[in-house]
């Protein structure tokens, strides 16, 4: 006697991998270009702490990006796995499955830092120009 149990597969179509990785990019694609912002306002106004800020931007753009793609990665295992406990039968809809906590508190943290750099970038002031003083004028 043969005695089967009902199971869902997880079938982890090409299609959840590389929406997956497109939306990865994407994200990547807009921290890097968050980045950009207060560098080129530093280099545009010759900003004398522009070697300062270069440091402060890569670690705000590793901190979100990978913050980010955290985010987005538990969120899709979070759906794939209510998907296979829905197609398994046994899993009621109507309750309360608590989805992935988001880390708010970081990406507000975040915000902040990504408005001081581009505030330090814009009211920092200007590197001194290398010009020979005037000589005295006499009457």
């Amino acid at each position: 006697m043969c005695l089967f149990l009902a199971t869902a597969e997880a079938t982890d179509t090409s299609n959840s991998t590389l929406l997956l990785v497109l939306v990865s990019l994407g994200l990547l694609a807009c921290v890097c270009a968050l980045a950009l912002i207060p560098l080129a306002i530093s280099q545009a106004r010759q900003n004398q702490h522009k070697d300062a800020l270069l440091p402060l931007v890569l670690i705000w753009a590793l901190l979100s990006c990978g913050s980010a793609i955290h985010a987005t990665v538990q969120q899709f295992q979070w759906s794939k796995d209510q998907l296979i406990l829905l197609q398994s039968g046994y899993y009621d809809p109507s309750s309360d499955a608590a989805a992935p906590a988001r880390p708010w508190w970081l990406w507000i943290i975040l915000i902040a830092g990504y408005a001081a750099l581009t505030l330090w970038s814009l009211l920092s002031p200007h590197a001194p120009a290398h010009s020979s003083p005037e000589p005295p004028r006499s009457n």
